[in-house]
């Protein structure tokens, strides 16, 4: 997989499925460790794939995906970029064949590179506790948790 843009102005996009950025998060409940993993539009600003799991599989980075591309339907001429760091979901052989199968270039962070979600609205408040004008992460996270 190329390596991805590592200047803080490289991730920014002039059209709707140009570049997503993808990652995961933990949050620590009562029953347990719960990973977030989500799939972000750069140009909407807004998270168009998220699952929740109780393991770090491949499986559930592909479920977050494969809601991304149900919501949002790339076309193979949007010349889609699909960036996310190096962790063994997002370089599986399965996740790789996946981009591929729908037409998307994968893009992946150089080692101890610039984080792709903090260059994004929702990254910029991953880590607050409190975001202005936006809703916390932690209720976000809460509320996809509630909806299932």
């Amino acid at each position: 997989m190329p390596a991805g843009p590592g200047q803080p102005g490289q991730f920014k996009a002039d059209r709707p499925n140009q570049l997503w950025v993808s990652d995961f998060t933990y949050v620590s409940t009562w029953q347990g460790w719960q990973y977030v993993a989500f799939v972000i539009d750069v140009y909407a600003r807004r998270i168009v794939g998220l699952r929740q799991s109780s393991s770090m599989r491949t499986d559930f980075v592909l479920d977050a995906l494969e809601q991304a591309l149900y919501d949002r339907q790339p076309e193979r001429t949007d010349a889609l970029i699909h960036h996310s760091d190096r962790g063994s979901q997002y370089v599986s052989i399965r996740y790789s064949e996946r981009l591929a199968e729908a037409g998307i270039e994968p893009s992946v962070g150089s080692r101890g590179g610039v984080d792709p979600i903090s260059r994004t609205p929702y990254g910029s408040c991953r880590r607050s506790p409190k975001c202005p004008n936006r809703t916390p992460p932690s209720r976000l996270i809460r509320r996809s948790f509630v909806s299932r």
